[in-house]
């Protein structure tokens, strides 16, 4: 009995840290909403050959269907519930090798090749994104729900009653 017990315990344990170093990171699991997903593809203008990239993918939603395009996707996730979702997801699409899911903190990760960036982060974290984003190629696009980053100049604002503001962004060297 303690034995099971302790590996509960532990499990539980697991899972809250991964949520824990993931809202530290700037990203928490708040699940976008279908159509929201469907509002970010059409304001980044994603098409077949692009590469996306979502910074706290969750569960895959824009990953699926950015693939369903054409396009090659790459998620960041360090959360356990939402990457054990995201892999059962990948498994599942037609498109699974169209994407592809990384286990770790996307703020160690190269993304100097992307062509659309989704984030969905807290305001605390957008300065640090500013200095990611420094390093990605001219035209890159990116996008950021919810709040603006700060002295960034906004080339499109999607609002639509009821939901949530995403920001575009174009990265101009």
């Amino acid at each position: 009995m303690y034995v099971f017990l302790t590996i509960v315990l532990v499990i539980i344990f697991v899972v809250l840290l991964t949520f824990g170093l993931a809202g530290l990171s700037g990203a928490p699991w708040v699940p976008t909403r279908r159509r929201d997903v469907a509002r970010f593809l059409k304001l980044a203008k994603v098409k077949p050959g692009d590469k996306v990239c979502d910074l706290g993918c969750g569960d895959g939603r824009i990953l699926l269907e950015s693939a369903a395009i054409g396009a090659k996707a790459i998620g960041y996730e360090i959360s356990i519930i939402p990457l054990v979702l995201v892999y059962f997801n990948r498994w599942r699409s037609p498109y699974r090798d169209q994407i592809e899911v990384k286990s770790r903190d996307f703020w160690q990760a190269d993304m100097s090749d992307v062509d659309v960036v989704f984030t969905f982060l807290v305001p605390a974290t957008l300065g640090k994104l500013s200095r990611k984003m420094a390093k990605m190629k001219p035209g890159t696009r990116v996008i950021n729900a919810v709040w603006p980053v700060p002295g960034w100049e906004v080339v499109e604002v999607d609002t639509e009653e009821g939901q949530a503001p995403l920001y575009l962004y174009i990265i101009d060297k």
